[in-house]
């Protein structure tokens, strides 16, 4: 069973391992703003009601083209201007329709300077798709109307985007714009920062856009734009964190427009690509290509188009690992399967043999139980018998105690046969009785009797007292009163007067005793006597 556990358990690893490669991205971006995840999230909440965006878009397109019906010349030019507006950077078809009809309404009107503003607009609509000969041509029909200052601006603008197509430094057109632009305008601050950033003079297009926030627009379209200037910035400075981050912001403005020729969304897909977020990469990309084709920019397609096969094959490639992954999880799992059922056939044959097994233990434990209950009562019957040797030895010690006194009552008949028979017959009396001599023959028996009952009186007490105060028999194997003293204790004697008659000495001599050996102890005075009696049990 532990080998079929063991064997599941790698397989899950190494199921686990395989899971978090496909899954890791190939890259981080160092230094990655951590609001950056919040705007992205941002992001894809705009991207989720862009569908609505639009339709609001084309109704509010829908009920202008409502209007056009009983104007005259000056009013359907101003309407077709605000349709050309709504157009713009949406629809470039329609845009370039509703420039067209700006410059017939133009001509209508006799006004040469809107004939070449519509001219320049429609040129630009034809260069953003692509169409150069068309672009060309509209913008020739201007060029006799440059005096204007306006159409000039114009003129410039469109001159530095026809030579960035072409491949041509455009650094001369912006140069002019920058002379003839209103230097608090929004304009000029854009143009400034395309004539710094051609220049190389990288961090000074960043700084001019920063330091003139105030002036810029701040409508979702301007928001677009100068995020957008300062992502392409950061990004050509390497600072991809930063470049992330303002692209990022610029694509949220650009889809709350809503616009559909932009560059900011495909841009952030080839970036989010190279960090590893591929899910988000395709379909950032995605809702490009929908919106460059519905927009038919030109530009855009074409850079949808070289970038759209690599996020493709990455996004393929993880579908695939996943897929990968989920075959071996169904191989794991089937795997799984096939271990469980062999686990429940071991178990099912386990069982009896289990049974058995609990059967035998049940049969020890029995007689374990058994085994302690007889220990237990041998225990009993040791303890009853160590109160009886104890009981003995003072019955014992009692009784020589008792012939001790006896012989001082002879001693005491001594006295009176020296009244009665005089000192002849004393002394003879005398002579005949050895009181020290039984009196030491008395403390003899007594040792040997206690110290056959208690053989390891001697050590056990040493380990109660400090190493300089330990204790030892006599010479002839007999003890000291100190100890004497505390054998009595052991056996339970603890008065010191009953100590002192034992011994013949004076209570407070017993007294002594008792508090030498109390202050000789390791542990608490007033545990060594306690202690003292447990000796032996």
């Amino acid at each position: 069973m532990k080998k079929i556990i063991a064997v599941i358990a790698a397989f899950m690893f190494v199921i686990d391992i395989l899971t978090v490669s496909c899954s890791s991205p190939k890259e981080d971006i160092n230094g990655l703003d951590p609001q950056v995840e919040v705007a992205l999230c941002q992001l894809d909440s705009v991207i989720a009601v862009h569908d609505m965006d639009i339709r609001k878009k084309e109704r509010r397109i829908d009920s202008l083209k409502l209007l056009v019906t009983g104007m005259d010349a000056e009013g359907r030019y101003n309407l077709y201007d605000r349709i050309f507006g709504e157009y713009y950077s949406y629809d470039l078809d329609s845009a370039a329709t509703y420039a067209s009809r700006k410059v017939e309404t133009a001509r209508m009107l006799g006004d040469s300077r809107k004939v070449a503003a519509s001219n320049l607009h429609l040129a630009r609509m034809h260069l953003s798709q692509g169409h150069v000969h068309e672009a060309v041509v509209a913008m020739s029909l201007a060029l006799p109307d440059t005096a204007d200052q306006g159409v000039r601006r114009q003129l410039y603008d469109f001159m530095a985007s026809y030579d960035k197509v072409s491949n041509r430094d455009p650094m001369k057109w912006h140069e002019r714009l920058s002379i003839s632009l209103d230097s608090a305008s929004p304009a000029w601050i854009y143009n400034q920062c395309n004539l710094l950033w051609l220049k190389g003079d990288l961090a000074g297009a960043a700084r001019m856009l920063e330091e003139n926030r105030d002036n810029l627009p701040s409508d979702y379209h301007g928001e677009a734009i100068t995020h957008y200037l300062l992502g392409e910035i950061y990004l050509h400075r390497r600072d991809t964190a930063q470049a992330v981050k303002h692209i990022t912001l610029s694509a949220i403005n650009d889809l709350k427009t809503p616009a559909r020729d932009y560059k900011s969304l495909y841009e952030l897909a080839s970036l989010l690509l190279s960090t590893g977020d591929v899910e988000r990469a395709y379909r950032y990309v995605d809702l490009a290509v929908d919106d460059a084709n519905a927009a038919n920019a030109f530009d855009n397609m074409l850079a949808v188009n070289r970038i759209m096969p690599q996020i493709v094959r990455e996004h393929d490639r993880q579908v695939e690992q996943k897929r990968s992954v989920q075959r071996w999880f169904a191989a794991g799992i089937t795997f799984l399967a096939i271990c469980l059922v062999m686990a429940l056939v071991l178990t099912v044959r386990s069982r009896n043999m289990v049974g058995k097994a609990a059967a035998r233990e049940r049969d020890l434990n029995d007689r374990l139980r058994a085994s302690n209950r007889e220990l237990a009562t041998m225990n009993l019957r040791i303890s009853e018998s160590n109160k009886v040797k104890d009981a003995y030895l003072v019955q014992y010690f009692n009784l020589c105690s008792y012939f001790v006194g006896r012989f001082e009552e002879f001693r005491g008949s001594v006295s009176a046969v020296a009244r009665t028979k005089g000192l002849a017959g004393v002394e003879k009396l005398l002579a005949n009785a050895d009181d020290d001599r039984e009196l030491k023959k008395f403390y003899s028996n007594f040792d040997s009797t206690f110290l056959s009952l208690f053989p390891d009186f001697i050590s056990e007490l040493n380990k109660l007292l400090v190493d300089d105060r330990h204790v030892s028999l006599n010479r002839d194997g007999s003890m000291s009163n100190e100890l004497r003293t505390l054998a009595l204790i052991r056996l339970g004697v603890v008065d010191s007067e009953q100590i002192a008659g034992f011994l013949r000495r004076s209570v407070s001599t017993i007294y002594n005793y008792r508090v030498k050996m109390r202050n000789a102890a390791v542990c608490p005075r007033d545990e060594f006597e306690d202690k003292v009696r447990e000796i032996g049990h």
